[in-house]
């Protein structure tokens, strides 16, 4: 029962992680990959998300 409640909070995360990027890497379209994806993982690392749901977003995005 912990690891289903665990999925879902997990995916509601992550749902919520690719919201913000995909906000956020609109100021990035100008830069090369690698710094938008190094500035990216940083704004959302600072923001609290995890490490795997940070680097399945950036997966989703580039």
């Amino acid at each position: 029962a912990e690891q289903v409640v665990a999925n879902v909070e997990t995916e509601d995360e992550t749902k919520v992680a690719l919201q913000i990027a995909q906000k956020r890497v609109k100021q990035y379209k100008r830069l090369p990959i690698h710094v938008a994806k190094r500035r990216l993982h940083g704004f959302l690392a600072r923001r609290g998300f995890g490490a795997e749901i940070v680097r399945q977003v950036l997966d989703q995005i580039f």
